[in-house]
């Protein structure tokens, strides 16, 4: 092996241990922040549901169902919002649906008059354990169809929101081979092209399961795409919307694509209200939109 080898791959290597340790900061601000976003929402929320189990062989990971305060169990069944934190480490997403930043984004859904489930799933390790991942997000869809009925949901309008880390394959996933009700994808700052990860990612990993080497071989979508970029975000997220923009030239597909021009990566917890504030009322109502069918 030759010395510039040698450079080159602890050159790369330094740099993914960067962007792991950055990603680690990153998610501990996430969660040690008490309810972040700065929209009034006036308590609208409470937990119907707490710890339901994604697999009966196993109590993690699992999810919460928050619906409205004032809706009683026999309600007229609600549309669901499902929300998909990042990636990271096992440890750190073990807890992740207890996140201040979740409990807002269900207390925004609430006022609505939706219901809010928030999950755990499993790390993808670098993206090296994708499938899990993945397969956590369509056990949890799974589960809501089939205690639909006693939760109160609708299990043909559901809308499932990505973020960071989690987004490219779950959105790649759920677009390739779609999960019945799901009438809307969402992604807020979604790392979408896995080619971009500082550390080697397995090429068949890459090639199911990024969003923007997945969209040329599809005809259609299942259901309409909204995929926001934070447009002061890291270059690998960038070039992967980037791709993702280039994948999607001259096709007419149900794809909107936004970018905050002044957003940072999690601009809910680390932007100002002003800047933060349209950005996630805009996302709802793509989601208030695909539960009318008109996405």
């Amino acid at each position: 092996m030759s010395t510039l080898t040698i450079v080159l791959l602890s050159v790369g290597g330094l740099l993914g241990l960067a962007v792991i340790a950055y990603a680690a900061f990153f998610i501990r601000t996430l969660r040690a922040t008490a309810k972040p976003i700065p929209i009034d929402t006036r308590g609208f929320v409470r937990l119907a549901a707490g710890d339901v189990p994604l697999d009966s062989d196993s109590p993690e990971p699992a999810m919460d169902v928050w619906v409205p305060a004032d809706a009683p169990p026999s309600d007229v069944p609600r549309p669901v919002v499902l929300l998909v934190p990042g990636d990271g480490p096992d440890w750190l997403l073990r807890k992740a649906k207890g996140w201040g930043m979740f409990r807002s984004y269900a207390e925004l859904c609430a006022a609505r008059g939706w219901t809010t489930v928030v999950m755990n799933h499993r790390s993808s390790g670098s993206y090296k354990r994708t499938p899990g991942m993945v397969q956590d997000v369509r056990k949890a869809l799974e589960r809501l169809r089939e205690r639909a009925d006693e939760l109160g949901l609708d299990p043909e309008r559901v809308v499932v929101w990505t973020f960071s880390g989690s987004a490219g394959p779950v959105l790649a996933e759920l677009i390739s081979r779609p999960v019945p009700g799901v009438c809307g994808l969402m992604s807020f700052y979604g790392f979408l092209d896995l080619a971009q990860w500082p550390l080697r990612v397995p090429p068949d990993v890459v090639e199911t399961y990024s969003l923007p080497r997945v969209l040329p071989g599809l005809e259609a979508l299942p259901c309409p795409l909204y995929l926001l970029h934070a447009g002061k975000d890291r270059k690998p997220v960038t070039k992967g919307f980037d791709a993702t923009r280039q994948a999607l030239e001259g096709r007419d597909l149900p794809v909107t694509l936004r970018v905050g021009a002044g957003l940072k990566h999690g601009f809910e917890v680390l932007d100002a209200p002003a800047l933060s504030e349209p950005e996630i009322l805009a996302g709802l109502d793509f989601a208030a939109r695909c539960f009318v069918g008109t996405g």
